[in-house]
């Protein structure tokens, strides 16, 4: 009996001595099975290897840019906010800009965008800043401008261009989080994603300074 179950490629159903029996099973359908498996396992690995690559990239962009954060005398800022989707809920993601330098200087996300997220985001901006808060442009005419006020800030809306830090700074994380930023946060948490979106500003801070550099 066993050497017909390993010549035909049976396998037991049952256990036999409780009345158990034998059912064959295909040779392509078990070799589809095992080579399923190890895809999934081959997958699985290139996963966490991809993860742990771009967790260290993170960590030193991250790092890149809390140390660059200062309080300084700034004249003009540009702000900008975008929607997008993030663990199937619909997210805002929201850039600030110090035109003198094209830095990004503040990040932040949100499920919502209205008064209330606006002022805690300038209010962020606001411990950047020393002297009078500068001027600032936003992109569009959807904002709450009574945030503005409130928070002291004087504000145009304007029209950003494609070619703008801001608008390209959240389209590049825009991408990212449609792409594998989700997975490999391993949390789609609000403060889990604002420490990815701090570890893209610090590499997009660190070329904006390379290509200067290189151009000078």
């Amino acid at each position: 009996m066993t050497g017909d179950i390993r010549k035909n490629n049976m396998h037991r159903t049952g256990d036999t001595k409780l009345g158990g029996n034998y059912a064959s099973t295909p040779h392509y359908l078990l070799a589809g099975t095992e080579e399923r498996l190890v895809n999934q396992v081959a997958n699985r690995v290139e996963g966490i290897k991809r993860y742990l690559y771009e967790r260290d990239w993170y960590i030193k962009g991250h790092k890149l840019f809390t140390d660059r954060q200062m309080v300084k005398k700034r004249e003009c800022i540009a702000i900008d906010a975008r929607e997008t989707i993030i663990g199937g809920e619909m997210t805002w993601i929201w850039a600030a800009v110090d035109l003198s330098g094209d830095m990004v200087i503040a990040v932040y996300v949100s499920y919502l965008k209205d008064r209330g997220t606006t002022s805690v985001f300038l209010r962020r901006i606001t411990k950047l800043c020393s002297g009078t808060l500068p001027k600032v442009f936003i992109n569009g005419e959807n904002w709450d401008q009574e945030a503005f006020k409130e928070s002291g800030f004087r504000c145009t809306p304007v029209s950003f261009g494609t070619d703008s830090v801001a608008e390209k700074f959240l389209s590049a994380v825009d991408c990212k989080i449609g792409g594998h930023l989700e997975e490999l946060s391993n949390n789609n948490t609000i403060e889990c994603m604002q420490w990815w979106m701090e570890g893209a500003a610090g590499y997009t801070n660190y070329w904006t300074v390379r290509c200067k550099l290189m151009v000078s």
